[in-house]
């Protein structure tokens, strides 16, 4: 599966193996083919992993919690862009036809926080996103609204989605 992080790397990540490898991203983002790995999960279901591309460049209007967003005026409404110059100062663009967007904000914090997907993977007829909070400096004199946007292809995506903060 392959996941780009907002540092600009690739996360690669084997549910079977449990190992997670960073790697540095190419300039452009491309999505890898990915082939179904199945691993079973808990009481012997089938997990599928599946694979999606992690937005760059937006930041939250919302209020903190998880978000499943289906179209450009639901996004335009949660969360503003954040562009800047120089290369990769565009915020990743989104094809609403075909993709839809998850995401998961924190509450502000003084904080240097920063949300991480984990695992993203159909089980039991849920699509998973598993994520983490890392906190780095404390105490800071300013705050921030730490947040994961995540595009995936709608087909993809069924009716339940679960979102769940892993250690």
């Amino acid at each position: 599966m392959k996941i780009m992080c907002a540092q600009g790397a690739v996360l690669l990540s084997a549910l079977l193996s449990g190992a997670l490898v960073m790697m540095p991203a190419a300039a452009e983002e491309s999505k890898m083919p990915l082939r179904p790995s199945y691993a079973a999960g808990a009481g012997g279901a089938q997990r599928e992993a599946l694979s999606g591309t992690i937005l760059r460049n937006y930041f939250a209007v919302q209020t903190a919690g998880s978000a499943v967003i289906r179209s450009e005026e639901e996004l335009s409404e949660r969360f503003g862009l954040a562009a800047f110059m120089g290369p990769d100062g565009e915020p990743t663009q989104v094809d609403f036809s075909t993709e839809l967007v998850l995401g998961v904000v924190l509450e502000d914090s003084a904080d240097e926080e920063e949300v991480h997907l984990e695992a993203l993977y159909l089980e039991g007829g849920a699509l998973h996103v598993d994520y983490t909070v890392r906190v780095g400096e404390r105490g800071r004199s300013y705050t921030i609204r730490p947040l994961l946007l995540l595009k995936v292809e709608r087909s993809q995506v069924p009716d339940r989605i679960i979102f769940t903060q892993v250690e």
